[in-house]
Formats: C-alpha cells, structure tokens, sequence
C-alpha cells in the first residue's frame, strides 16, 4: 500500500472519528439538559421520569413543583405519587391536588371529576366540603356562563366537548350526590332539571322538576317548578305529537298549576300555554267530525262538532264547528 492510499484511509478514518464525537457530545448536551441536581434526594435527576423512592419524597418534589407554580409539571408529580404509592397517607391530598392543578390549567370540568375522585376513593378526605364548595362553583359558572365568555383553553377542546348545559347537570348531580343536604340543596337540584329543560331533554328534566315538590316542599322554588313541569310537558308533546297521553298529560299539568297558583306570576304564561293546547285539541277533535262528514256519516260528525262547540266555546274550531252543524241541519 503506497503512502497516497494511506494518506486516504487515515482522512476517512479521521473524518468519521469527528462525526461520531460530534454526535455524541450532542446527544451527551441534551440528556444533561434534563438533569437537576435536588437536596431532597442528594441525588441528579431527571424530573420527568424521576418517581421518589417514598410517598414522602414524591409528594415534596409534587408540592415544591406546585409552588413554583409550574402547575403542568405539578399535576404530572401528583399524578405519580397516585400512580406509584395509591394508598399511602399522602393520596387523599395528592388526588385534590391533581383537580387543583387542572383547574388553575384552565380544565374546570377535568377538575371536577378528578375532586370527584378524591371522594369516591377517599371518603374520609378532610377536603370533602370544600371539594363541594369548588364543585358548585365551577358548575355555577357553566350554569350561567354565556359561549362568548368561555375562555380559549375551553373553546380549543372543540366541537366535540359536551356542552355547557350538560357540564354544569353532571357536577350539579355529584355536588348533591355527595352532600344532599347542603342549604342550597333545593336551587340545585331546580338548576340540574333547568339544565336539562335547556338542553332539549324534557322528559328528564321533567323528572327533575318532580323531585323538587317531594324533597323540597317549602323552597322557594317549588312555584317554578310546578310550571316548568307543564312547560316540559307541552314541548314534549310538540315533539311526539300523536301522543295522546303526553297530550293529555299536558292540559292536566297547566290545568293544576292555574287551579293550584292562581296569583302565581307564572299564571298569565300558563293561561296561554293551555289556551295553545287547547286549541291543538279541538283542531284535532274538528278534524275528525270532518272525516265522518266527508265519508257521508253526519251523525258520527255532529257528536263531534258538538264536542267542539261545547269544550272549546273560545277556540276559533267552535266557530267552524258551528257553521258545519248549520249545513248538517
């Protein structure tokens, strides 16, 4: 091998020696870059896969993350001391912790179901009131929040979320799950019915408003309710028109709340809800005598014109009813 060809393999071998180096000392920059140095453990680690060796040691490195307020490195520490010691004594306070850090991360509904948590799996938690407490407040601000106050970190969960409607129902019911006695207990429990009434689910949302006059006879609410429930009923019937027992369900409704409230402010509103399902009646009732008219059967259609005129007096097929009667004659 003459000195040219060596000269070549040596400028190779060189050249490949630097590219390794290079790369590796890269490599050697960014794992050190995730390295610190912490008292507690005496110890360099790496924060994110770090666990402490006891519950003690992680929940320290949990809490010192949450001071620092980097509240996402803090909910991931938490996370971890659940994961790796669930029932030492530091848990109960660590699953709070995670909904505390989701809330201040702009995830309140998140929240709520990880305080859930922290009561189903940790019933003796000293938190439990004050768990409630958030719970309420982070369903009151569903409950009257309009889309356009929403902050960004909600409206980037997208079109998929469930509504806000429907959020503020779900802690509603584990607010009043977890503490039926609470002072507001009543008002919760109209707001839970409201929720599903605004979200189109009448049949629930009348079982909700019945709930209220059982549990809560003396609330405040109880008048609102009452004529909620007939409003529940009337839409129902608007949706399944061709049922007659939701129909029917819906004149007794009014019929009881006007009978039951009669100065009731709601009372002007419920007159003319009835007067619009009266008149649904009647039309309805109009159509069949018109039926046995057309099919050549006056008899059958007089007894029903005549039920026309004698329940519907005011309706406008009373006036009809009467004019077909006069031809019948």
């Amino acid at each position: 091998m003459n000195n040219k060809d060596n000269y070549k393999k040596m400028k190779k071998v060189i050249y490949i020696t630097l590219s390794l180096s290079i790369y590796c000392l890269s490599l050697v920059g960014k794992t050190f870059a995730y390295w610190e140095w912490t008292p507690e453990s005496g110890k360099w680690i790496n924060p994110k896969y770090y666990v402490g060796e006891t519950s003690l040691e992680q929940w320290t490195i949990a809490i010192n993350t949450y001071k620092t307020e980097d509240y996402e490195s803090a909910l991931r520490e938490f996370q971890k001391l659940l994961e790796y010691f669930p029932t030492s004594p530091e848990a109960p306070e660590a699953q709070f912790m995670v909904g505390d850090c989701q809330e201040k991360l702009g995830s309140p509904y998140e929240a709520c179901q990880s305080y859930q948590e922290a009561i189903d799996k940790f019933p003796s938690t000293n938190r439990f009131r004050e768990i409630v407490e958030r719970q309420l407040k982070i369903a009151d601000y569903f409950y009257n929040e309009k889309p356009s106050d929403i902050p960004i970190t909600e409206k980037a969960k997208g079109i998929f979320s469930i509504s806000n409607w429907e959020k503020a129902a779900n802690i509603y019911q584990m607010a009043i799950k977890n503490y039926p006695y609470h002072e507001k207990a009543d008002q919760i429990q109209f707001r839970i019915a409201n929720c599903y009434m605004n979200l189109g689910k009448y049949d629930i949302a009348r079982a909700e408003f019945e709930k209220i006059p059982l549990k809560y006879p003396y609330s405040q609410w109880l008048e609102e309710a009452e004529y909620l429930k007939a409003v529940c009923q009337l839409n129902e019937s608007l949706k399944f028109p061709n049922n007659e027992e939701i129909f029917g369900n819906a004149i007794q409704n009014f019929e009881e709340f006007i009978n039951k409230y009669p100065q009731s402010k709601f009372v002007d509103a419920a007159k003319k809800d009835l007067k619009k399902l009266n008149d649904r009646k009647s039309e309805r009732i109009y159509e069949i005598a018109r039926f046995y008219e057309k099919n050549k059967e006056p008899e059958a259609a007089k007894i029903y014109y005549l039920q026309v005129v004698k329940q519907f007096p005011d309706s406008i097929w009373a006036e009809y009813a009467k004019s077909r009667l006069n031809n019948l004659e």
